[in-house]
């Protein structure tokens, strides 16, 4: 082991050595990037579900793309959401919940998921919704029942 106290003050400084040190860090934060690189799309969803922004970011790098579904359904809630905080009570609030059991429904049709691989996260959203209407998780297989 290359222990650094028996080093002589003098030599420590030693501007080889430095730039050996440094190379050395270079290496390996790249060794970490290219691990990094490599195992992206399979902990997706764990940087997705601990680390959002990671996942904004890097997401472009790799060419993925959200859903556009997906992400109107999103916005929908998220406007839903903003409304209903200001004011319950308010008109424009009852088309914007028709609009997103609409696009709920066209979720759970379509199933956006597949094509990435996450089958199983359309089966927690169908668990989730029948937990929260109070239904069985099979009736929610069927979204014209709902």
């Amino acid at each position: 082991m290359f222990d650094l106290s028996r080093l002589h003050p003098r030599t420590w400084w030693n501007p080889r050595l430095l730039w050996d040190l440094f190379m050395v860090w270079v290496a390996l934060i790249n060794l970490g990037l290219i691990v990094f690189d490599l195992t992206y799309l399979l902990l997706r969803p764990t940087y997705l579900a601990w680390l959002p922004p990671l996942t904004r970011l890097y997401d472009p790098v790799k060419g993925i793309k959200p859903h556009p579904l997906t992400e109107d359904l999103l916005r929908e809630v998220e406007a839903a959401r903003r409304l209903a905080d200001l004011d319950p009570a308010a008109p424009d609030l009852e088309p914007r919940l028709e609009r997103i059991v609409r696009l709920t429904r066209l979720v759970l049709e379509t199933n956006p998921f597949a094509r990435s691989g996450q089958e199983r996260t359309l089966e927690v959203i169908r668990t989730l919704i029948a937990r929260e209407v109070g239904a069985g998780p099979l009736e929610v297989e069927d979204p014209e029942s709902m």
